[in-house]
């Protein structure tokens, strides 16, 4: 039987089921990206873009990684990687996890990378890339949707850069990545799209 916290949460989620689709403040929607159309195809263990992720890749569920992969871009100086919910009931879409300094021949993300994380150094994958700033305060942050909110989409957002970032704190924040890409240093982009659902049962 479901408890009163759940109970009261899929309340909340009925009563904010129309709060939705903060699209226009995704990452890839800022005015660094204004005329560049996606290219990268990214690909995951779970399936093409648009699938649905189980609840073993959800944070009230295994909370795993959904291993990504793609094919390098010639020329790249490296990657970020940014993941957000924009169908959260909030006024921005959260993010549940943001990689950077990504080598260019570094072309997957995976669990095992997670699980090597250097919490003190904010690094993965034995310092070979870096992890910033999201709304968990931890390395990642799976699928948690609100109970009865419906289904939410999550958008892992990748770009290739044309030079090293600079000017970034130890413990990188979207914006500071932002201000970066904004100095027209966007080589190419694409996106994984997962979507997950939570009901009350």
């Amino acid at each position: 039987m479901p408890s009163f916290g759940q109970r009261f949460e899929a309340f909340l989620g009925n009563l904010l089921s129309s709060q939705k689709g903060r699209d226009a403040g995704l990452f890839s929607t800022q005015p660094a990206f204004k005329d560049k159309e996606p290219t990268i195809t990214i690909n995951s263990v779970i399936g093409p873009s648009g699938s649905t992720m189980t609840k073993e890749y959800a944070a009230d569920g295994e909370d795993k990684f959904p291993d990504l992969s793609w094919d390098a871009v010639p020329n790249t100086a490296g990657y970020v990687l940014v993941i957000e919910d924009p169908d959260a009931p909030l006024w921005f879409p959260p993010i549940h996890g943001l990689f950077y300094d990504l080598a260019p021949d570094n072309t997957t993300v995976k669990q095992s990378d997670l699980e090597a994380a250097d919490t003190k150094k904010k690094t993965l994958k034995s310092g070979a890339y870096k992890y910033g700033k999201n709304i968990r305060g931890n390395v990642y942050g799976g699928p948690k949707p609100v109970l009865n909110h419906g289904n939410h989409r999550y958008f892992y957002q990748l770009v290739a850069l044309k030079r090293p970032m600079k000017n970034l704190s130890a413990f990188a924040t979207r914006e500071e990545i932002l201000n970066d890409l904004a100095d027209d240093n966007i080589l190419a982009w694409g996106v994984w799209l997962g979507n997950y659902e939570r009901k009350l049962e």
